[in-house]
């Protein structure tokens, strides 16, 4: 039975450290894609107007229409963009900053639970994750007034937050069973077995 427990542990543990790098790698990708997009409209086109903007936690990326016929990326990077982007809106700046911050630490606590089995670390990325994507849809708001679409970026936050809380789960399954068989590996009276096994 304790062979059985053990590999049972290993299994799960394997299964746990593939959940997490695809948590992340799902998680790099919405980081990596832009989360928002968004349509400006005017009733009088003007060749200065800001139209199409695309949006990251990190950078903003919009076709400034200097000629009718030619448009011209503008991009923002960084504390340019978010100093910038948002200065009508300096709430949003800040929102777009926390943001970045934590998808870096979500990748770091996820790329640290594969290597290191504590409950804490695979906690981490399965509450930060979601945060994300409420911060994601909480900058939506600000753009009531225009035409937004979600992109690659905010959609596979989704994914990334089920197989973070999926590793987070089978975290909890495993010390369950771990305390179980330091129990078992022990030496114990029958009685005591009988009662863990559920005989008595």
């Amino acid at each position: 039975m304790v062979d059985s427990e053990g590999n049972s542990v290993r299994h799960l543990g394997i299964l746990r450290r593939v959940l997490l790098i695809l948590g992340c790698l799902l998680f790099l990708g919405s980081a990596i894609f832009p989360f928002l997009h968004e349509d400006r409209h005017y009733m009088i086109p003007i060749p200065e107007d800001l139209d199409p903007t695309t949006y990251w936690s990190f950078k903003s990326s919009t076709q400034q229409i200097r000629s009718l016929h030619f448009p011209e990326p503008v991009e923002y990077w960084f504390y340019d963009y978010w100093v910038k982007e948002y200065a009508y809106r300096s709430e949003f700046s800040l929102v777009s900053v926390l943001m970045f911050v934590i998808q870096i630490l979500t990748l770091i606590a996820g790329t640290a639970s594969v290597f290191i089995n504590k409950r804490i670390l695979d906690l981490a990325p399965a509450i930060l994750c979601p945060t994300v994507t409420y911060l994601m849809v909480y900058v939506s708001t600000s753009f009531r007034s225009w035409e937004i679409s979600y992109q690659q970026g905010y959609w596979l936050t989704y994914p990334s937050m089920l197989l973070f809380i999926a590793a987070f789960i089978l975290s909890l399954i495993i010390h369950k069973k771990q305390t179980k068989l330091a129990l078992f590996s022990e030496p114990k009276t029958t009685e005591l077995h009988e009662k863990l096994l559920g005989t008595t």
